[in-house]
């Protein structure tokens, strides 16, 4: 008794057959999702914009000194740099004064990320949701960045490798990817709905259905026209014979 019951709700399902029968309605909801996102981006979703200025590393004799190699000891320097532009906030104040900005060091600190590019070189990005803001900031680290870092950390030289350009392009919220994404977001929710509904219907929808339940098949019946489908095929043709 307990194989019959496993056997019944054992199902083998035709994921091609189900995208069949369901591709309207993916299409739509994916059309559906896809505007809901742009409009709400467009219309809700801040705009930022940032400038970056990258810094190159110059290593002397008395900072390498005490390290195996240069490439350790730039990448000593660029941690302590990047401790200095992030957390220092004397720093961070002569930035705002100097950007003519009345931001506290915290704001500052939340607008300022640095990165290493390579191990000789870094770059310190601003963000916000004005661009000028963005690149005056920006400036102001090209100008009084390299002598603020070298005198706080005492060691090694600070070069601008390229300065900040103002951005006119923001950086996020990137409409395309996000519509895709909600495009697709849709589109699997619909199909997932439908695979799970084909899951769970029990019904028998054709012989394989019975050939798989181990049900004996005797024959079927085939699919009649009604008198009104007959009358309207046969109208159908005498037309087509009275037009020829």
């Amino acid at each position: 008794m307990e194989e019959k019951n496993n056997s019944v709700f054992e199902k083998s399902i035709d994921f091609i057959g189900v995208l069949r029968k369901c591709w309207i309605y993916i299409i739509l909801v994916a059309l559906v999702f896809a505007l809901v996102a742009a409009v709400y981006t467009s219309l809700f979703v801040s705009k930022t914009y940032s400038s970056t200025v990258k810094f190159y590393v110059v290593i002397d004799r008395t900072s390498a000194h005490y390290l195996n190699t240069e490439l350790e000891a730039a990448q000593a320097l660029i941690d302590s740099y990047s401790v200095v532009v992030k957390n220092s906030d004397s720093f961070l104040r002569k930035v705002a004064e100097q950007s003519g900005l009345s931001y506290t060091p915290s704001q500052l600190r939340s607008m300022i990320s640095v990165s290493s590019i390579g191990s000789e070189a870094f770059s310190v990005k601003v963000t916000s949701i004005d661009p000028q803001i963005s690149y005056n900031i920006a400036r102001v680290i090209e100008d009084i960045g390299p002598i603020e870092m070298i005198n706080f950390v005492e060691a090694g030289n600070v070069k601008v490798l390229n300065p900040p350009l103002l951005s006119l392009n923001p950086d996020s919220p990137n409409i395309v990817r996000t519509v895709m994404v909600a495009a697709f977001f849709g589109a699997a929710l619909v199909y997932g709905a439908f695979v799970i509904l084909s899951i769970f219907d029990t019904r028998i929808h054709s012989e394989d259905d019975l050939r798989r339940f181990d049900i004996p098949f005797l024959g079927s019946v085939p699919t009649m026209e009604t008198d009104s489908a007959s009358k309207k095929r046969l109208s159908k043709n005498e037309h087509f014979e009275t037009k020829s």
